[in-house]
């Protein structure tokens, strides 16, 4: 689809007119037109910024092995700071992995929280995208008698459960 440019007449001899965006066919969308310097420029373009974009997103997503220690210390470090009111019966694997994703400087994909098959049931294992890296949460229960309730301590040790 050519036309002339805009504000000149049909009879000068200036260089056709083709617009950035052009219909597709049927006509129900517009695509970029490669005719169009900027059009053609956009198409470049849009493929590198989404794949840089999508770069970007995989490399802070992914942890190291001091993010994943200062996350799993710092987060035992909270649990036993402030009291925290849990159902044993649910387990705490879910309380303990957002503690660990409350830690600053965290990447977006959280750490992965699993109570331990071992012998010791009050072990959970943490592990983290991105590092071989392993540690270790262990969980006890207590009882707050000004409160009557049973809160939480938890300590936390490198290596696996």
């Amino acid at each position: 689809m050519t036309t002339t440019r805009p504000g000149t007449g049909p009879d000068e001899a200036d260089e056709p007119y083709e617009p950035v965006f052009k219909p597709a066919l049927g006509g129900a969308r517009y695509v970029y037109n490669h005719r169009n310097p900027v059009g053609l420029t956009l198409m470049v373009l849009a493929p590198l910024v989404a794949l840089g974009v999508i770069l970007h997103l995989h490399d802070s997503g992914s942890w190291s092995r001091e993010e994943l220690r200062s996350a799993v210390y710092g987060a035992a470090e909270e649990m036993n700071r402030a009291p925290h009111v849990h159902n044993s019966d649910l387990g705490y694997a879910w309380s303990l992995e957002d503690a660990v994703d409350r830690q600053p400087g965290t990447p977006f994909i959280g750490a992965s929280v699993h109570r331990g098959t071992g012998p010791d049931r009050t072990a959970y294992t943490v592990t983290g995208s991105g590092t071989s890296a392993v540690y270790c949460f262990h969980v006890y229960e207590g009882h707050d008698t000004a409160a009557d309730r049973s809160i939480l301590h938890v300590s936390a040790e490198d290596g696996p459960c």
